[in-house]
């Protein structure tokens, strides 16, 4: 059954109010509103998609994000690195967790990362999404009008043990954020070993150096290029004029 025809379908759990706080309802954080739309829309045991989710919540850049959050409040979903059958761009609602929308759960399972970590992060990341490099503020080449919005995750999920310490903080970009959830995982390590292994020389070391520190490593041109990025249009144009007559001289 899909996501449509289920809409209009009464909640199954044992125990569910009959009447939950209408999902589309812009009154409750994202997070709110994705638990009631997967307790109303989908039901235990059935599937959705990342598509569907940003078709119900149109212009919000974090549903990847916030759909993890719920993961630590009890709620059982599955995704194509949890079950190889499902698609890359699909995920299965194993078990509704903690009721979030009721004032006594809003924040069940949440640890949250403080402003300073948070900064301590992006500062170390230069700025920058540790997987594809973009920096913030920075047009995606594949979709110039669209610009980088930077976002700081965890490496081993709270659920799994992890941390809110700078140590299991990452820096993504919002795309890399959804990406890293719904993307099938590389076929095998020996998959990644040959990729590492047909590097030149320089290139594996660089490897090795970042994947010794959990991280890439900013050069001083991404350093650069970073803080600009996150200057004003009015300053950056400022700078880009600047610049090029430094170059003219």
């Amino acid at each position: 059954m899909t996501v449509e025809e289920r809409a209009n379908e009464p909640l199954s759990r044992e125990g569910e109010a009959a009447t939950l706080p209408d999902w589309r309802d812009e009154k409750w954080g994202l997070r709110v509103r994705l638990a009631l739309f997967l307790v109303s829309q989908v039901g235990e045991g059935n599937t959705f998609t990342l598509a569907q989710l940003r078709e119900a919540f149109p212009g919000h850049s974090e549903i990847g994000r916030r759909l993890r959050d719920l993961r630590p409040g009890g709620w059982g979903i599955e995704g194509p690195r949890d079950d190889r059958s499902l698609r890359p761009d699909e995920y299965r609602l194993v078990k509704i967790g903690s009721p979030v929308w009721e004032k006594a759960h809003r924040s069940d399972g949440l640890r949250m990362i403080s402003a300073s970590v948070r900064h301590q992060v992006l500062l170390r990341d230069g700025y920058r999404c540790a997987a594809c490099g973009v920096l913030a503020g920075e047009p995606y080449a594949e979709d110039p009008t669209s610009q980088a919005h930077l976002t700081v995750q965890h490496i081993t999920p709270i659920m799994h043990g992890g941390g809110t310490d700078a140590s299991n903080l990452i820096t993504l970009c919002s795309l890399c954020n959804v990406a890293v959830g719904s993307a099938p995982p590389v076929a095998s390590a020996e998959e990644a070993w040959s990729r590492a292994v047909s590097l030149s020389p320089k290139d594996q070391a660089r490897l090795l150096a970042w994947l010794i520190r959990g991280r890439r490593e900013a050069s001083p041109l991404e350093s650069a290029a970073s803080a600009i990025f996150r200057l004003p249009p009015g300053e950056r144009a400022e700078i880009l004029g600047r610049l090029a007559d430094h170059l003219a001289q």
